[in-house]
């Protein structure tokens, strides 16, 4: 993961990295990405990590 650039690969290398701590499928999104139909019940189920 590069710091400060954005990039496919970058995005990719990240929900990999986070799949692979979580032992888990992760759902990697910004949140201006999401459909508005759907983002009321995305942002209610939504799971963060720090």
């Amino acid at each position: 993961f590069e710091s400060g650039k954005k990039s496919f690969d970058n995005y990719m290398d990240l929900k990999f990295f986070l799949e692979d701590f979580f032992g888990c499928q992760v759902d990697l999104v910004i949140e201006e990405a999401i459909k508005p139909l759907l983002q009321k019940h995305i942002l209610e189920t939504v799971e963060y990590a720090s």
